[in-house]
């Protein structure tokens, strides 16, 4: 019978040993709370005082101030936009993109009245009455003007840089080029 006193002490002692380790666990992670409500304090307290000391940020000015006109426009468009009112959307779209235009061609001609000479003045006209031109990338054979396939391109390249390029600089040696692939002497 002390047999079984024994163990039920000893079990008694593991129940207990349970409980602590129980405690043990819990006032860890009520350390580990500790800790992050702190970080979170001091995560706060900084970032309040960023904000105390840096300065705001200021809005950044158009480069071509809207008219009263076409900001009435972008609002209408917005509130389009929030409606989803797709049809009213494109269409103050549009109109938008007219009134911007209009808004930056008098922006470019008060510059031009201000303080320009006549040839100047002038300049900046006959650019504004172009308008954008692009020119499109294109390969032409040097010297024919013949368009240059994409294909072939890679090959009339070698040629060119073989015959023009490399070619008159070399007056009288063996081009490399010529011998690719056989032995060099």
């Amino acid at each position: 019978m002390k047999q079984l006193g024994r163990k039920k002490e000893n079990n008694g002692k593991k129940e207990t040993g349970k409980e602590e380790e129980g405690k043990d666990e819990e006032e860890k992670e009520e350390r580990k709370r500790e800790i992050k409500r702190r970080k979170l304090e001091e995560t706060i307290e900084t970032i309040k005082i960023g904000q105390e000391e840096l300065p705001e940020a200021h809005k950044a000015e158009r480069r071509v101030q809207f008219s009263e006109e076409t900001e009435k426009i972008l609002e209408e468009r917005g509130k389009a936009a929030r409606e989803k009112n797709t049809e009213e959307f494109n269409k103050k779209s549009k109109e938008f993109r007219k009134s911007k235009k209009n808004d930056k061609r008098e922006a470019v001609l008060k510059a031009i009245n201000k303080d320009m000479d006549e040839r100047e003045r002038w300049m900046g006209l006959r650019n504004m009455k172009k308008g954008y031109q692009p020119q499109p990338y294109h390969r032409t054979e040097k010297g024919t003007g013949e368009h240059i396939h994409m294909k072939e391109r890679a090959q009339k390249a070698a040629e060119y840089l073989r015959d023009k390029q490399w070619g008159e600089q070399r007056k009288g040696k063996k081009n490399k080029l010529n011998t690719f692939g056989k032995d060099q002497k």
